[in-house]
């Protein structure tokens, strides 16, 4: 539960050297709000940034806390995964939404089965940032590089079979850094996930509210984004299921 309700400083701090002084002067008006509990405020504040193009881990998580103090759980969700997209090691962000998703979990009685599921390559692809990642693979490939330079100097014998199993090792890990890295930027390119933020949202069969049911989500359960109208989405869970929810009720990663 670390830093469950305290404001993010220092994060704050280095947003504020990157956004112009209008949003300098929104940032600090919503931490100013953050800090004496006026979370309603805070989150208005923190929003307006966002919609104006402001991405970073801390903003995120921030937004997180001030609507998980005001019991929007399924927002508070979203914004811990939003944080959670650029910063996936993010103790805090992750021991947050963990107990976010305790909330949600106590007081939702209709869930669907395995609606939540996420598939395994996509879990393996979002473990990481794409600048982590980046940073990673550039660092396996040299090092297998230097691997392999020395093995071709090595005369026949112990040394010499040792530089062949470390380089397959790290031939190995490149590769697999290099499908995170590719899985990385095609979900952000070619998948649209999001969040459920409303506490029950039904899902119909069509863009209407006076057609069939198909079940009812609840707060914070994944979602895939199908298609789109102006006012609802179509949606995939991780069952396989599909539906129409408005558009309001579904928070879209950007």
């Amino acid at each position: 539960m670390r830093r469950l309700f305290v404001l993010c400083l220092l994060g704050c701090l280095l947003t504020l050297g990157r956004v112009g002084s209008a949003h300098a002067a929104s940032m600090k008006e919503g931490n100013d709000a953050y800090a004496r509990g006026d979370w309603e405020v805070a989150a208005a504040h923190y929003e307006a940034l966002v919609r104006d193009g402001i991405l970073h881990e801390d903003l995120f998580y921030n937004l997180g806390n001030a609507h998980f103090r005001r019991g929007e759980y399924g927002l508070a969700i979203f914004y811990y995964e939003q944080a959670l997209r650029i910063s996936p090691g993010d103790f805090d962000a992750t021991d947050n939404l963990r107990l976010a998703r305790q909330a949600v979990a106590a007081r939702s009685t209709n869930q669907l089965h395995q609606a939540d599921a996420v598939p395994w390559w996509i879990r393996y692809s979002l473990s990481l940032s794409i600048a982590t990642s980046t940073v990673w693979l550039l660092v396996a490939n040299a090092l297998l590089f230097s691997m392999l330079a020395i093995r071709s100097v090595l005369p026949s014998g112990v040394r010499r079979r040792i530089a062949s199993v470390s380089s397959g090792v790290l031939g190995f890990a490149v590769v697999l850094l290099a499908l995170m890295l590719a899985g990385h930027v095609y979900i952000n390119e070619n998948i649209h996930h999001g969040v459920v933020v409303g506490d029950i949202v039904i899902m119909r069969e069509g863009p209407n509210e006076s057609l069939e049911e198909r079940g009812q989500l609840h707060a914070g359960l994944r979602v895939t984004v199908v298609a789109k109208e102006p006012d609802w989405l179509l949606v995939r869970l991780g069952n396989g299921a599909r539906g129409w929810v408005p558009r309001s009720e579904v928070g879209v990663f950007r």
